[in-house]
């Protein structure tokens, strides 16, 4: 199956070449033949019997020609210079399909040439002449191999073989397909001896097209069958259509669900408007007038001056004006108000009275889903929401400001803002820094529907004339063609085509967003199916995908199987979208922090609020990051980068000192001058002359930079940084608080030492023996210990004549220095401090064995014949006996705040005779797994439910009471080594697991889903 998707198919790539095939560029001619079999591409049926450049046979893999046309209508792009040779970029450009039909038949075996031009793709270089299947010149045009590498690994593009339909190919992009409208007209005209041609009006109607035909007829189409059509009305026109000296343009509306056609008689200034409406009996209404075509004079009412729209009699110079219940909103001034600027007001139907709703100056305004827009003499955008009229700032701009042309110079959609530049002409998105189109300069902004259209200029050859974005925000369209007449109705856009003179139809639902997916050929729904296709790696599930290996393929695939190539579906991401989101496979992490998006790829971050996907930071370029985690214990959040309890997120480019710091509470954007590592509670150490000092994060001076060093290069940990005093005094440190005020001064010998502060104590040594004091710098333990960590949730541990205890901050001793050592295996992040905690027995030895000793706690008891449990209190000792050679191969620790262990206790895994077994740690020392495994998982895997464990070879889980959840009967997880940062099972409901050579998907049940060949 494998060798027969690879003999026909393997995926696309288009271009065209745009020079003149010699010999300098082809040495060796090879023979290729036509294909036997059908061929489809995005739903046209291929001609190759009598087509200028068919697609041919080479070692037994189709190859297709990149003309220009046949690229772009792929979603490819090409470039072609004598010394940097062809490159090819899947850009998803939309462009119509070219047959370049011939009257000549092709003979079915022929010769092409392979190239020794260089080739890139997508930015990567490509050895042809080292290709197995190399890219091939035939007809002067290169021909693209369809195999697996370039077709789906760089073009995405889907497609499957069988003997009936052939081969079938769909790229993403959105293909335009020709409308032949039976008797569409086309006017032609020739100013200056150049030839211009314009299409008829048109509009969009549910399943139909209404057009404007030859002699003034009106059309309406089915658009799934145009030769249903009908004649529904005939203009008031003499025989020659638009005859000269008169007007007659046609126009369609969507008014409320009800279709209506305007037209023009007579000269443009004296002529006269009429509108008929188009019933759904396809019967049409008496003409109306509607205007002269003069725009009327402001309408004065309760002194205000009300700008053309208060009258709404002239369709053609109406200004905007927008209509609640009780409430009329549109542009007034004040009539007793000398050269007094036109604003928006509130007009109240019922009293009549006109209130203010801005202050900012503007002469016009739209109104876009629920909200009311406009540019002011400040060329800011301003927006209000009219169930509060609130107004605030949209964009800073600068917006262009069309004052008299309807203000035509931004569009909103469902959010999303698209605005002309007044700088530089061209077209920004906000929130994002670049202009649109490579930075072609603006020829119009409109919206049409759901859709908003982006017109350029375009002066640069080849370069898109129209973008076309949905109301999610994503570009769903970009053509070099030019769209002057354009209608869209649901997810259908129909336009005409100045150059072809045709109109198109493209249905957002095709190919992009709703291509039929062939058969998964790695995933069977049988465990008995035999092995078609090699999966040499798959990862546990998160964020609702894996990602996987198919023949040296990597990609997504969801629960049912399917590949998955949008960020966009990823299940965290709540239904928004993720401006300049790239292919899900590109990203080396997907982070989810609280309800900030951190995706990073090999030469992109960003920062995304899931609230309401907004960009919080976004960088070109090889960026690393580390996310603060906040600790539980009163003192935890002073170690994060804020010092205020708060998350953030610290990125920064390789070896660079500066920091971006995001706060993930406030969605804040910081830069810091300093390493991300260098800082801590808000403050970071700078140097200068040589000196140092401390500064904020919002780059303020806190502590000046005079002070020779820092003890040990040491931040500000729990509110205290200690520097040096002076250069000519090596052994004094001053203590500095978070304002920078000097809190005290400590003298160190030359064998003396400090550490930071740890719960309001700082660890001190002198003369080799080890105690603390606390933010006073008075001693409160005086040193007597011959080892001590810091205090950890109000412990410490501590030794004395080579015995361990552990004492409480106040110095009392709360584990008696009876023992031989005493170990945790728990550290916190980037620092020394030990996790202790005196709810959880202590590892210890004693006797030359290893077990477990608890604090003293006060026990619950139920006194015999009361209704009520009282405490009793528990001295220190064993609760796992000493009687272990070896401390734990892990201490693995649950912390709860009593000893009243509802799920499941606290263990430690420890080995014996090459077996490991969970023993419980809090009761008494209780085996909880008597069989003992070759391999125990960790206890964070009991977040998600089920700890994996293996034994003789066979891999099964445990629930949380030990007991046997899903049997050993898996050989191991269905992952290898070079995925890395692999999430726990269970962790997405589901976990991949093997047996044999297949790998198998089930869920907390054992039920067995899906099987991976």
């Amino acid at each position: 199956m494998r060798k027969k998707v690879v003999y026909i198919l393997t995926i696309l790539t288009s271009f065209i070449i745009l020079f003149s095939y010699n010999n300098v560029y082809a040495q060796t001619n090879v023979r290729v033949k036509l294909p036997s079999f059908k061929v489809t591409i995005n739903g046209e049926v291929i001609n190759n019997e009598y087509s200028e450049y068919p697609l041919i046979i080479y070692k037994d893999i189709t190859y297709f020609p990149m003309t220009y046309a046949g690229c772009r209508y792929l979603g490819l792009e090409t470039k072609w210079n004598n010394k940097s040779g062809l490159e090819i970029v899947k850009t998803n450009v939309s462009y119509p399909y070219s047959d370049y039909i011939t009257k000549t038949k092709n003979h079915n075996n022929n010769y092409a040439s392979v190239p020794s031009f260089n080739i890139k793709i997508n930015g990567k270089v490509i050895s042809n002449q080292k290709e197995v299947y190399p890219l091939l010149v035939f007809r002067d045009v290169t021909y693209f191999p369809l195999t697996w590498k370039f077709g789906v690994d760089e073009f995405g593009w889907d497609y499957h073989f069988d003997s009936v339909n052939g081969l079938v190919i769909n790229s993403q992009n959105l293909v335009p397909k020709v409308l032949n409208l039976h008797d569409y007209y086309v006017s032609e005209h020739k100013p200056e001896d150049k030839i211009y041609y314009y299409g008829g009006e048109f509009i969009l109607f549910g399943d139909y097209i209404y057009y404007a035909g030859n002699k003034g007829a009106i059309y309406k189409a089915t658009l799934d069958n145009l030769q249903n059509y009908k004649k529904i009305y005939d203009l008031p026109l003499n025989d020659v259509y638009f005859p000269e000296g008169t007007y007659a343009y046609p126009y369609f509306e969507n008014r409320d669900g009800k279709i209506y056609l305007t037209y023009h008689i007579g000269g443009a200034s004296m002529g006269s408007s009429y509108e008929v409406k188009i019933n759904s009996d396809d019967t049409v209404s008496e003409p109306v007038s509607v205007g002269i075509g003069v725009a009327p004079s402001p309408v004065f009412f309760n002194g205000y001056a009300l700008d053309w729209s208060s009258t709404e009699n002239s369709r053609g110079f109406r200004m905007p004006r927008y209509k609640t219940e009780n409430f009329d909103y549109l542009i007034a001034f004040r009539e007793n108000v000398e050269n007094d600027l036109s604003r928006i007001y509130k007009l109240n139907k019922t009293t009549n009275e006109i209130t203010l709703v801005s202050e900012k100056p503007t002469s016009a305004f739209k109104y876009r889903d629920g909200s009311i827009y406009f540019i002011s003499n400040d060329n800011k955008l301003y927006g209000f929401k009219v169930s509060d009229d609130i107004v605030k700032t949209i964009s800073n701009g600068p917006v262009y400001n069309f004052y008299t042309s309807g203000n035509e110079s931004f569009e909103v959609i469902n959010g999303h803002v698209y605005y002309q530049n007044s700088y530089d002409d061209k077209i920004y998105k906000e929130g994002i820094k670049e202009p649109l189109n490579s930075g072609e300069e603006c020829y119009s902004i409109n919206r049409t529907g759901e859709y908003v259209v982006l017109k350029f200029k375009a002066a640069v050859p080849n370069s898109y004339r129209t973008i076309i974005y949905n109301k999610e925000g994503k570009e769903i369209l970009k053509t070099p063609k030019t769209m002057q007449i354009i209608s869209t109705d649901s997810n259908r856009i129909a336009y005409y085509d100045e150059i072809e003179n045709n109109v198109y139809l493209v249905n957002e639902n095709e190919n992009s967003n709703t291509v039929v997916k062939p058969k998964n050929i790695f995933i069977n729904n049988t465990a008995d199916s035999e092995i078609i296709t090699k999966v040499t790696s798959l990862s546990q599930y998160k964020y609702g995908v894996a990602k996987i290996c198919v023949d040296g393929r990597w990609f997504y695939i969801d629960k049912k199987g399917n590949e998955v190539s949008s960020l966009n579906d990823l299940s965290i991401v709540n239904n928004i979208n993720i401006p300049n989101s790239k292919p899900l496979i590109e990203y080396k992490n997907i982070e989810k922090i609280d309800d900030v998006l951190l995706l990073r790829t090999d030469d992109f971050i960003q920062c995304v609020d899931l609230n309401n996907g907004k960009v919080l930071f976004e960088e070109k370029g090889r960026y690393y990051y580390d996310i603060d985690n906040i600790g539980e214990g009163p003192f935890g959040y002073y170690r994060t980068t804020l010092g205020n309890n708060q998350r953030a997120i610290k990125i920064s480019s390789d070896n660079e000192e500066l920091t971006i710091i995001v706060n993930v509470d406030t969605k804040e954007i910081l830069k810091v001058n300093c390493f991300r590592s260098r800082i801590q509670e808000g403050l970071y150490q700078y140097k200068e002359n040589g000196l140092f000092g401390f500064k904020n994060i919002y780059n303020q001076v806190i502590i000046p930079a005079k002070h020779p060093q820092s003890l040990r290069n040491t931040l500000f940990a729990e509110g205290f940084a200690m520097m040096q005093k002076q250069a000519s005094d090596d052994r004094t440190f001053v203590f500095y608080d978070r304002k920078g005020n000097e809190v005290f001064e400590i003298y160190l010998d030359y064998q003396d030492e400090i550490f930071e502060f740890q719960e309001g104590l700082a660890k001190i040594g002198r003369k080799y023996l080890y105690g603390y004091i606390d933010t006073t710098g008075k001693f409160v333990i005086e040193p007597q210990y011959s080892t001590a960590t810091g205090f950890s949730n109000g412990v410490a541990i501590v030794s004395k004549n080579g015995k361990y205890g552990v004492i409480y901050s106040s110095g009392e001793v709360a584990i008696p220095l009876e023992y031989e050592s005493m170990k945790s295996e728990v550290y916190r992040e980037n620092s020394s401090k030990y996790d202790l905690n005196p709810n959880y027995p202590m590892l210890a030895k004693k006797d030359g064995k290893w077990g477990y000793v608890n604090f003293p706690y006060l026990k619950r008891v139920w006194p015999e014949g009361q209704e009520h449990y009282s405490y009793e209190k528990v001295e220190p000792g064993p609760v796992v006996p000493f009687i272990y050679d070896n401390y734990p191969e892990r201490d693995v620790m649950d912390l709860p705040s009593d000893y009243d262990y509802i799920y499941h206790s606290p263990y430690a895994i420890f080995k014996v005779d090459d077996k490991l077994y969970a023993i419980g740690v809090t009761l008494e020392g209780e085996v909880l797994t008597p069989e003992g495994y070759d391999m125990l998982g960790y206890y964070y895997e009991f977040q998600y439910g089920l700890l994996q464990v293996m034994k003789d070879g066979k891999l099964g889980f445990l629930d949380s009471s030990f007991e046997v959840a899903i049997p050993l009967e898996y050989t191991g997880l269905a992952y290898s080594n070079n995925i890395t940062a692999n999430p726990p099972c269970f962790m997405d409901e589901v976990a991949c697991v093997s047996r044999g050579e297949k790998l198998i998907l089930i869920d907390r049940e054992g039920n067995e889903l899906l099987y991976f060949n």
